[in-house]
Formats: C-alpha cells, sequence, structure tokens
C-alpha cells in the first residue's frame, strides 16, 4: 500500500529549500565581519588597503602632535626655495627638529616670548626660523643691552641661563619674516609715527643696529644708533632658531 504523503510535510520541506540561499548567505556575511573586526588591528600594508577597500577605515598608527597643525601650515606657504633647504618630513625635516629630545623645540616654540608662534622661513644653513607673531615689537622702551639680555637669558636659582632665544638681526631673516608676512618686519602702532626692532649688535658695541620702519614704508630698513637709546616704540621681534 502506497505511503500517504503529508501535505504540511511537504510545504515545509519546500519552504526550507527557498529560504536556504538567504540563510546561508546571512551566515558567510556575519561570518566575514568577524574576520574583518579579527584582522583590523594589525592592519598594515596590502592588508590595511583591503580593509579600507572593504569600506572599514584603517586606524591611523602613528598620531602625531596636535600642536604640530600651524607650524605645519606655516610651512605649506613657504616658498620653493626654503623649501628646498629644509623639507618637512625626514631625518634632518622640520618636523623632526621640532619633535626631537622630547620635543624641547616645539615646547620653546610655543612659549615664545610675545606669544603667536610663527615658523616663517629657514636660514642659509637650513635651519627653521621661528618669530614671534603679532605685528607689533615686544620688550618696548628699553636699551640695547637691556633688550638682548631679555631675550637671551632668564634667571633660575640667582643664575643667568641662556633661554635658546635671539633677536631676530640678520637682514637675510627680516626679509624672509617680510616676505612670509607680506608687511614690514614690525608695523606703526596708531598714533605713532615709527617703529622698529633691535638686532644683535654684540657685547658693549659702540653703535647698536636696528631695523625701523617710517609711515609708507613697506619693508624695514637698516640703521645704527648709541646702544642707550631707549624709546617706548623700539623693541624686538624674538627669533628660535631650531638646530
Amino acid at each position: 500500500m502506497a505511503e500517504t504523503i503529508d501535505q504540511v510535510a511537504v510545504d515545509a520541506a519546500l519552504k526550507t529549500l527557498q529560504d536556504a540561499p538567504g540563510t546561508l548567505l546571512a551566515a558567510r556575511e556575519t561570518e566575514l565581519t568577524a574576520l574583518i573586526a579579527k584582522a583590523r588591528p594589525a592592519a598594515t600594508g596590502a592588508l590595511a588597503g583591503g580593509v579600507a577597500e572593504a569600506g572599514v577605515a584603517a586606524p591611523d598608527a602613528t598620531p602625531e602632535d596636535p600642536r604640530l597643525v600651524s607650524f605645519k601650515a606655516n610651512y605649506d606657504h613657504w616658498s620653493d626655495v626654503a623649501k628646498a633647504r629644509c623639507p618637512w618630513d625626514g631625518d634632518k625635516g622640520v618636523k623632526a627638529r621640532l619633535l626631537g629630545n622630547g620635543g624641547e623645540a616645539l615646547n620653546k616654540a610655543e612659549s615664545i616670548p610675545g606669544g603667536k608662534p610663527t615658523l616663517f622661513g629657514a636660514d642659509s644653513q637650513g635651519n627653521p626660523l621661528i618669530a614671534n607673531g603679532g605685528p607689533h615689537a615686544v620688550l618696548t622702551g628699553m636699551n640695547y643691552a637691556d633688550t638682548s639680555n631679555a631675550i637671551r637669558f632668564a634667571e633660575k636659582d640667582g643664575k643667568k641661563v641662556p633661554t635658546g632665544y635671539e633677536m631676530l638681526s640678520e637682514e637675510a631673516d627680516i626679509r624672509a619674516f617680510e616676505t612670509f608676512a607680506d608687511q614690514p618686519v614690525v608695523r606703526i602702532a596708531e598714533g605713532n609715527a615709527w617703529a622698529g626692532i633691535w638686532r644683535e649688535s654684540g657685547e658693549d658695541p659702540a653703535r647698536a643696529r636696528y631695523a625701523g620702519v617710517n609711515a609708507g614704508n613697506t619693508r624695514a630698513y637698516l640703521y645704527e644708533a648709541g646702544p642707550e637709546l631707549h624709546d617706548p616704540v623700539l623693541g624686538v621681534r624674538c627669533l628660535l632658531r631650531v638646530l
């Protein structure tokens, strides 16, 4: 006698066959997701590229000091000549010099007298140059010797210790700053007829150098004066030479 076929069982079997492709695909998708998640921490080279292609962003394995952002923006505005003297990357590049020795130069740059540290170029030896970036001179109203000492030395435990800063002095460096800033090395404050910055002139000079700007000047002119001169509009632009 023929075996009776249960219609309910037949319908159930057909539904199982119909659902099988979707079920298998879902299981495969879950398996692939697990494999990608497992590989992500070690994603480097070709594997990192594969993960990125799968739509998963590879993590940044080398985060940089966020304080570098403004200096990189400054560097991007350097002339091609300055960039040829000192690249951003590399063992002797700007970034390596700022971060070297525990970030010593970066810390000094952030603490520069006058504030607003600005990476404006490189000297003829390829050393990056950072100056306080405001429009006006700082430490105004002092004679040459007092200004120089205030920039170059600090008191610590009753002794004078070098700060690592200097006065922006050399004509090439002054012109580099003016080119970068697109303005004279120092600007005249409202109500004044001129402005100036002392330039390094050695110890106890008979004549001291300074750069001055008169109304209408598009760049500073270089002068000399008696070192005892002091004027409310004569100060300094501080410089950090990153060696």
